[in-house]
């Protein structure tokens, strides 16, 4: 890093545009934070590599978008070694009346995760908004579209799901 800013005064000034980053992407608080430690520790670590040819927020940015890229891999694989269950094994959803409840075992769980950890970022962030049960209207708002193409992204998001589900249980699709 420059001369111009000390480690105190750039953790002091943007922490809490990096921790706001991180929450924006729909991640636990306690997650956030600790990615916000993560690249701060980091920056700590390999400030001599900044050459100082954009602006420190820039930089900033870039580097929390990188460890996020970085969480979400872990966090795939992570899920990837737990699904480890014989398809044979694993039974077909139970609809309830409710369209919106479905009554599934644990190894399905598992792997609708690592179907949604497969998808697209936007796709992803869409997703775990709905399950967060974010109103659609405020969706729309953050991601600076129209309800209607919100509405037309998630249906297609959900048949993507529902087709790759199908798909890894054998069934057809």
């Amino acid at each position: 890093m420059n001369d111009s800013y000390s480690f105190e005064e750039l953790y002091t000034q943007y922490r809490p545009l990096i921790f706001n980053f991180f929450v924006s992407k729909s991640l636990p608080l306690d997650v956030c934070d600790d990615l916000t430690q993560d690249l701060f520790l980091n920056l700590f670590k390999s400030a001599s590599t900044f050459e100082g040819r954009c602006k420190v927020s820039s930089y900033l940015y870039l580097c929390a978008k990188n460890l996020y890229f970085e969480f979400l891999r872990n966090k795939r694989n992570q899920f990837h070694n737990k699904c480890n269950v014989p398809l044979e094994k694993i039974s077909h959803p139970v609809m309830c009346r409710n369209a919106e409840s479905v009554l599934i075992g644990k190894e399905e769980v598992k792997c609708i995760e690592i179907l949604i950890s497969q998808l697209e970022e936007e796709e992803q962030e869409l997703i775990h908004a709905r399950l967060d049960k974010y109103p659609l209207q405020w969706i729309a708002l953050r991601e600076g579209v129209k309800e209607t193409s919100l509405k037309t992204r998630l249906h297609r998001t959900r048949q993507k799901l529902k087709r790759d589900f199908t798909s890894l249980m054998g069934g057809e699709s």
